[in-house]
């Protein structure tokens, strides 16, 4: 699935790029081999390099030097944005790219700014108690999916992904802390959504639109099948990826949603 959805990223992205993957402790000699002949072009950093490289960052930041150490999601979160030291987009291995497109690096992604997918929900570490009514206000967008992202070097606060890490309160599931910690630098700097057209889930795509990239996460993988392992051999015509301003729901607002979803 990997190498597919990789190779269609290649295919498609009409922008100057290196790709490069990092590996989350898992992969094996002889998927690095595959890796390496299906993607000739990219690098591959190894989580132990990756660890090697940003401990020497982390001496004042105990929390996320913890995080890196011994969670899955430490490499997406603390050594991909350290080792880029610049403006970046970052894609899951499972999204599939169907059309080609361009524009990841367009001047108008200002300094401070973050781009990703628009979730079919809020999927975050905390409650709502914590989020609305705590003693000090979480600000999130809504609906933040780090699953395609467009990270401007500005917008990536290591200092802050630090007190969030040292809050084990805010971790009530925890396989939701890095995309919590993403959806709190969002709420800091100007948060976007990948025009949700474009960029959706399989189970999202409308009749009339022109979907670029597809996110099977796990429980819509099976509807991978449904696309085919067949590329067209006449690509369709580049679009250029759009984004929209993120939407940020005051308390009463979500009171009331979370009213009626329970009443439904």
């Amino acid at each position: 699935m990997a190498v597919r959805c990789l190779k269609s990223f290649q295919r498609y992205c009409l922008d100057p790029h290196i790709l490069t993957l990092h590996d989350d402790g898992s992969l094996t000699p002889d998927d690095i081999s595959a890796l390496h002949q299906a993607l000739p072009d990219a690098r591959i950093i190894l989580r132990a390099e990756a660890r090697e490289r940003v401990a020497g960052m982390l001496h004042a930041h105990p929390a996320t030097l913890a995080f890196q150490r011994d969670f899955v999601f430490g490499p997406k979160l603390i050594d991909i944005p350290l080792l880029a030291r610049a403006s970046y987009a970052y894609i899951d291995d499972d999204i599939l790219f169907i059309r080609p497109f361009r524009a990841l690096t367009r001047p108008r992604y200002g300094r401070r700014m973050i781009v990703f997918m628009r979730d079919i929900g809020d999927s975050y570490s905390l409650t709502f108690r914590q989020r609305y009514l705590g003693k000090l206000r979480i600000v999130l967008p809504d609906r933040v999916n780090a699953g395609f992202m467009y990270i401007n070097a500005g917008s990536y606060d290591l200092d802050r992904v630090e007190w969030f890490l040292s809050q084990p309160q805010y971790h009530v599931q925890k396989f939701l802390i890095e995309q919590t910690a993403w959806a709190l630098l969002a709420g800091a700097s100007d948060a976007f959504y990948w025009n949700p057209e474009q960029v959706c889930f399989p189970d999202e795509i409308k009749p009339l639109a022109r979907p670029v990239a597809v996110h099977f996460i796990t429980p819509l993988r099976k509807l991978m099948e449904e696309f085919g392992e067949a590329e067209p051999e006449i690509a369709p015509p580049p679009i250029d990826l759009e984004v929209c301003p993120a939407r940020f729901t005051g308390m009463p607002k979500a009171f009331l949603q979370r009213i009626f979803r329970s009443i439904g």
